[in-house]
């Protein structure tokens, strides 16, 4: 999926509990093909002298085998990286288990999008689908504040209405 870094010159923002495609957390639906790639915007109100081509930041992030996807540390260039996450694990049964390091006194963020089905059985029972058939993601955020330098666990786990999705 793809993420555009800015919208009105500030970072895009997404907010738990909203679905994410809706609320402009994602710019576009998943992209299977090159052609559905977004075009460079260049739409930033202030220019600068040395801003003789287009530029625009669009951030990709992949979905995981469960549905679920990964944003990071939403506001900053590189929102997921090997120095801030040492260990990732997207869980079977839907969501998200990681370990993170941070310096001691750091408040650290994270955003995962829960995968929300687009099949109107999954209120009512089992309801079994791909990734391409997710309608949206819904937004959760998970913060915490080192009080040492060790690595600290931070999970994301399923809303319980999602819980009956089997994926395939």
């Amino acid at each position: 999926v793809i993420s555009r870094f800015h919208r009105h010159q500030r970072p895009n923002e997404c907010h738990p509990g909203q679905m994410a495609l809706a609320s402009g957390c994602l710019s576009a639906r998943p992209i299977w093909h090159e052609t559905e790639m977004p075009v460079i915007e260049n739409d930033r109100p202030l220019m600068l002298q040395n801003d003789s081509l287009p530029f625009d930041l669009w951030q990709v992030s992949p979905i995981a085998k469960n549905g679920w996807i990964l944003l990071g540390e939403v506001g900053k260039y590189t929102r997921v990286s090997q120095k801030r996450i040492v260990h990732a694990t997207f869980l079977p049964e839907g969501g998200i288990d990681l370990w993170i390091t941070g310096a001691e006194n750091e408040s650290v963020a994270m955003v995962a999008l829960e995968p929300a089905p687009s099949c109107s059985s999954a209120a009512f029972g089992n309801c079994s689908l791909s990734v391409a058939e997710v309608s949206d993601w819904r937004v959760h955020s998970e913060s915490l504040v080192f009080t040492t330098s060790l690595p600290k666990r931070m999970t994301f786990r399923p809303t319980t209405s999602a819980q009956s999705v089997a994926w395939i």
